[in-house]
């Protein structure tokens, strides 16, 4: 879409003339940019903030910008993949959350919502070794513990699930 907010107004300067704000339309996705902020711990602090109050357009450009400034921490994919997951993109939830435990393969947060994201994308099966991934996991967090329950449960439904849909398809 095409965009005419103030954030896209530049001001022209003329000498001898009065200065005035002239709207010029560009399609703020084509915009390239460096991020203003660059630490990672700020951006997903951002994002987080804008998950908070459920605005996911925001999120999506912090997380983003926390990835083009931080490309090769999983941290940064990972919040790009909530953020994808809030919006309910699931492929691009996928891709982000797969980039995040590409680059930490310890990481359960990133295989616990790769799974629910590849569910959300009807891959029920990929599901399924991402939550088994999460359950092996040493070291998992009292947080992600306690996600445990829930976990065992999800896994059960994605297998009766594909059972269910594989049976009916046969």
């Amino acid at each position: 879409f095409f965009s005419s907010r103030r954030r896209h107004t530049r001001y022209i300067s003329v000498t001898g003339v009065q200065t005035c704000a002239l709207p010029i339309f560009e399609d703020p996705k084509a915009v390239s940019h460096e991020p203003e902020e660059r630490e990672l711990a700020v951006l997903v602090a951002r994002t987080e903030d804008h998950l908070a109050v459920a605005d996911v357009g925001a999120a999506e450009l912090t997380a983003r910008d926390a990835v083009a400034a931080n490309p090769e921490e999983s941290v940064a994919y990972l919040i790009l993949g909530r953020v994808m997951l809030a919006a309910n993109r699931f492929d691009d939830a996928v891709q982000s959350l797969s980039d995040a435990v590409e680059l930490d393969d310890t990481s359960a947060q990133g295989f616990r919502l790769l799974g629910v994201a590849l569910v959300g994308a009807g891959q029920l099966k990929d599901a399924q070794s991402a939550w088994r991934r999460w359950l092996e996991l040493p070291g998992r967090t009292p947080h992600e513990k306690s996600h445990q329950a829930a976990i065992e449960r999800y896994l059960e439904a994605a297998k009766v699930l594909e059972y269910a849909l594989r049976e009916r398809h046969e």
